[in-house]
């Protein structure tokens, strides 16, 4: 391995990308690994006492791209995605959670210094099998 300049990193192309079959949705979408920003704005949106189906959405706003990784979603269709298929949500959000190496405790971590109180046992849950 050889030390790595300035030009180096910033032409490396190290963004994942992860076609995701959606039965639900009856297609597929991409999961992408966040950027710092998007990242940053995924951990400072959580808000006190969010639900995780709010949690979900905003996740997937930061990490659901087109083929050409253009973001499918903005911080405005929260409020709709909410509303869709809760089982499909948590699916994608797991894929971004697993992309994005968010573990089970990062989630908590970060939930716990926003100050939510969400109950329960579960931010991420088991995914559902049913996303119909």
């Amino acid at each position: 391995m050889s030390e790595l300049s300035r030009d180096d990193v910033l032409k490396a192309n190290d963004c994942v990308v992860e076609k995701v079959e959606v039965p639900g949705w009856k297609g597929y979408v991409y999961v992408k690994m966040m950027t710092g920003e998007e990242r940053a704005r995924f951990f400072e949106g959580t808000k006190k006492d969010e639900p995780d189906g709010q949690t979900w959405a905003r996740q997937c706003v930061c990490s659901v791209v087109d083929k050409d990784g253009k973001p499918l979603f903005t911080d405005a269709d929260i409020p709709e995605l909410v509303k869709k298929n809760g089982a499909v949500l948590q699916r994608l959000s797991m894929i971004s959670s697993r992309i994005n190496g968010l573990t089970e405790s990062a989630l908590r971590e970060m939930v716990k210094n926003s100050g939510s109180g969400q109950s329960g046992d579960s931010i991420s849950g088991s995914a559902a099998n049913s996303e119909e």
